[in-house]
């Protein structure tokens, strides 16, 4: 008799012999996926992670070796740890650093198409500041907008993501991780709680959720 484990990976297309280099401790790389837009490169990868879900939330949210091992994250932390609405406390650990002189001149010049993920209104919060605006400020201003996102995902969900300003046509993030959620069917199937919950987010929202995290 297959294993659940079994059963999942077959449906998203790994081989017998694949599933047993998985369960033997090895990376396996499936191959490509279907891409839910024109937008997204898809592959699958199986791997085996063994420990109590708790430990495995642990190194995920929490643990600093996170930072060592994972060149992408600049910080770890929580937000609104009282099921608030958060506050620019939270976001104290953002940094702009290293090249802050860099990447000042990044924020106090953007534009649509630029090398930024921001909004129109995002954009014009920037350019209030000036071209004179000090270090401090494009900090404390880029800190406003994270906790500004974070709120309108707490009220609206998917649908509270301001799409990114691009040169021609804006980009929408939150209908991208909608297309993304629709076209798996595995999570559909396997997980159903969660793939409504991450659909229709905060109008089905778990009573125990409390926490949110950013990294």
């Amino acid at each position: 008799m297959s294993s659940l484990i079994d059963e999942v990976l077959k449906e998203a297309g790994f081989s017998d012999a694949a599933i047993a280099d998985v369960k033997a401790g090895k990376l396996h790389y499936g191959g490509s996926l279907d891409a839910a837009s024109d937008k997204e490169l898809s592959v699958k990868l199986a791997f085996r992670v063994e420990g109590k879900i708790d430990n495995i939330k642990l190194v995920f949210l929490h643990l600093p070796a996170k930072k060592k091992y994972d060149p992408t994250v600049g910080d770890l932390g929580m937000i609104a740890t009282d099921g608030g609405d958060g506050t620019l406390e939270d976001f104290a650990g953002i940094k702009l650093s290293p090249n802050e002189v860099t990447m000042d001149k990044l924020y106090s010049n953007a534009a649509p198409g630029s090398d930024l993920n921001l909004s129109k209104d995002e954009i014009e919060t920037f350019k209030k500041l000036g071209k004179k605006a000090t270090h401090e400020e494009i900090e404390n201003c880029l800190r406003q907008v994270l906790l500004d996102r974070f709120r309108a995902y707490k009220k609206n969900g998917l649908a509270g993501i301001k799409p990114y300003a691009r040169s021609k046509k804006e980009f929408s993030a939150g209908e991208e991780l909608k297309n993304q959620i629709l076209h798996g069917p595995i999570l559909k199937k396997r997980s159903p709680t969660f793939y409504k919950y991450a659909l229709d987010y905060p109008n089905n929202k778990p009573e125990e959720q409390k926490n949110h995290s950013f990294g």
